[in-house]
């Protein structure tokens, strides 16, 4: 079954060799670009190491394989972010060394795999360090990321992986559809296999309702629309009216307010922030470049997300 994922051969290769060796414990770093399912990869490394079945493989059918594939498998625990959580906190950490030194409940490798490790707090990477230099025999982490900006100690003490990103080719697309998704991976697998509408046109004048509707449901459809409307006002961004783009900013603002969708000013900023750095990759020209991304840089030093985003839209 590792020879089917849509991986690149080297880390394919990678991964068996790490398996025939046997290991009795260790810690792995999977990280790549966002868009990236290394939390599919994680999964399917996961499987290979307690599939019965196989050997430095796994089946995908049998019951351990499906356990695992479905997150109810009592020797894997998957530990991150919460949605309107900013921080990996210590008791998560603590509940995770808990785990990690009782028995095995299956009696085969246990598994912890980490996510937004480089959100982690130093008092969770403090402690998560200490059981990563002295893991339980049969005890194995795989921590997840889109950077390398974590605490360099666990950095030195784990096995690092780089995945890169599938081509249009890899996952048997063409090059529009790849860009329209910006390459990741998961949304284009799921649009694969849902086959939505890409050609449907989305205005630029709604985009406060099609973001209220992504933050509700959380839905690929909704998502599409997203991006559409985030195209349209690109490509007529000279043309729109000063009064226009503060409208929309105003409509923008106002979905961000209700705390069923946004639970707090963290999650609120981490929303804004992903709004712009899609539209500063979709962009085609790097006339506004520059300054959207100065704009973009400027939330992560608690600058006022209100008027961040206002100037955002009035930087066209």
């Amino acid at each position: 079954m590792f020879d089917t994922l849509i991986f690149g051969d080297e880390v394919k290769l990678f991964l068996k060799n790490e398996l025939r060796q046997n290991k009795e414990a260790g810690t792995y770093l999977f990280y790549g670009d966002k868009g990236i399912d290394l939390l599919g990869l994680a999964t399917a490394f996961t499987m290979a190491m307690n599939c019965p079945e196989l050997e430095n493989d796994y089946c995908g059918v049998c019951e351990v394989c499906k356990k695992i594939k479905h997150g109810n498998y009592a020797d894997l625990e998957i530990v991150g972010l919460l949605q309107g959580e900013s921080k990996v906190g210590i008791d998560k950490i603590k509940n995770t060394i808990y785990k990690a030194s009782s028995s095995s409940y299956e009696g085969r490798k246990k598994v912890f795999i980490i996510k937004d490790i480089e959100s982690m707090n130093k008092y969770s990477a403090n402690a998560l360090l200490k059981i990563m230099e002295e893991p339980p025999k049969g005890t194995f982490f795989i921590l997840v990321s889109n950077t390398l900006n974590i605490l360099p100690t666990i950095l030195s003490r784990s096995i690092v992986v780089k995945v890169d990103k599938p081509s249009a080719e890899d996952l048997g697309i063409t090059e529009k559809v790849y860009n329209f998704f910006m390459g990741n991976m998961g949304e284009i697998l799921e649009w694969k296999e849902e086959r939505f509408d890409l050609n449907e046109i989305r205005s630029y004048s709604n985009l406060g309702e099609y973001l209220n509707l992504y933050l509700a449901e959380k839905k690929l459809k909704y998502k599409i629309d997203l991006l559409k409307g985030i195209d349209d006002y690109i490509y007529n961004a000279e043309r729109i009216k000063r009064s226009e783009k503060l409208s929309i900013v105003f409509d923008l603002l106002f979905i961000l307010q209700d705390d069923k969708l946004v639970e707090n000013k963290s999650h609120e900023r981490k929303v804004i922030e992903e709004l712009m750095h899609i539209f500063i990759v979709r962009l085609k020209t790097p006339k506004y470049t520059e300054k959207l991304i100065e704009l973009k840089q400027g939330l992560r030093h608690n600058v006022n997300t209100q008027a961040a985003l206002t100037l955002f839209f009035l930087n066209f």
